[in-house]
């Protein structure tokens, strides 16, 4: 499936790929590097993850311009996503898990309308995210951001390297590292 496609998924899938960055981890990929273009060889442009693909599960993938999620009990793994925007705008999301990605950006989108329903990321560097609806519960473990602006949304990070502009007044901060952090917190 590599190429520059756009997927809505409307069913429960499970889509495996294999990973990323290949160059820096050699001999651990299940294809052979002269046959195939290591470089992204399960490359999608973006996934929009609707109702009915409820419980599907991301894996090993370059999701080039991101993953919209529409949707309940997510999971994505071993992913190089441009951004994760997580669309309120229909429905309640719930129980989004995402694992040991690298990920541009993750948001909500800017409404109050429905809200996100614990959200958690694990060991994933994130260049930057951003909630808005204080009614969303999120939580981030042994990530490491760029920058974050969760505004009124209370949030919960632990063990997280945090670089740069911090935009956080609700949120709760336990045993992280903060370098040149805005003091907003």
């Amino acid at each position: 499936y590599r190429g520059i496609g756009a997927y809505e998924i409307t069913k429960r899938l499970v889509i495996m790929g294999f990973g990323y960055n290949f160059d820096a981890n050699p001999g651990l990929q299940f294809i052979n590097p002269g046959v195939y273009d290591v470089n992204a060889p399960s490359s999608v442009y973006y996934f929009v993850l609707s109702p009915g693909s409820d419980s599907s599960i991301l894996e090993g993938l370059t999701l080039n311009n991101g993953v919209y999620i529409r949707t309940s009990n997510i999971i994505i793994r071993r992913c190089n996503i441009s951004s994760v925007s997580l669309d309120n705008n229909y429905r309640e999301i719930a129980n989004t898990r995402i694992y040991s990605c690298a990920i541009g950006s993750i948001s909500e989108n800017n409404t109050t309308a429905f809200k996100n329903n614990d959200v958690r990321v694990y060991n994933s560097i994130i260049w930057g995210a951003t909630f808005y609806n204080p009614s969303s519960l999120a939580s981030f473990s042994n990530c490491s951001f760029n920058s974050m602006n969760f505004n009124d949304v209370p949030v919960y990070v632990e063990n997280s390297i945090i670089r740069e502009g911090v935009t956080a007044p609700q949120s709760v901060f336990k045993n992280n590292v903060f370098s040149y952090a805005a003091s907003s917190v």
